[in-house]
């Protein structure tokens, strides 16, 4: 700790005087709060129409903790979701704006954006063949006679 010598002189009325001194220790005042660090993970960032996405806080504070999560999953205002943990169906295409506001103990703020980009759902597949070939003859081919059936009869 810093620390200085300060010197008093007191002179008295009759003029008299005394001069003193004393050590004073400087003390500085709590470390400056830092903000939190926002940042969070989503199960995909490339999703299909009507996929759910689930989002996950990883935001960390180095002087304290995160006391309040807020997401924002649909660029509408921070009205989606107050947890670790937020989830959302995605109905159009596009890129939507997802946000997670943090605060931590001491107030300070911080916040993370990360770009959804919605897909169309793919065709269904059509009926596939490994040899998209057809043949038009039939040389080459083995064809195979169904036997005649007997019909047996028993007599007495």
């Amino acid at each position: 700790m810093p620390s200085a010598v300060e010197q008093i002189q007191q002179i008295e009325a009759a003029g008299a005087s005394a001069i003193g001194s004393r050590t004073v220790t400087v003390t500085a005042g709590a470390p400056a709060n830092q903000p939190p660090n926002a940042a969070f993970d989503a199960s995909t960032l490339t999703p299909q129409v009507g996929q759910t996405v689930t989002f996950t806080d990883r935001s960390t504070d180095t002087d304290g903790t995160i006391v309040s999560r807020e997401w924002d999953l649909d660029g509408d205002g921070f009205d989606d979701g107050s947890g670790a943990t937020a989830s959302r169906v995605y109905t159009l295409v596009g890129n939507v704006q997802v946000h997670l506001r943090v605060t931590d103990d001491d107030a300070a703020q911080a916040t993370a954006t990360r770009t959804v980009s919605v897909t169309t759902t793919p065709p269904a597949s059509p009926n596939l063949i490994a040899n998209g070939s057809f043949e038009t003859g039939v040389s080459g081919w083995t064809t195979w006679r169904r036997p005649r059936l007997r019909r047996w009869s028993r007599r007495c």
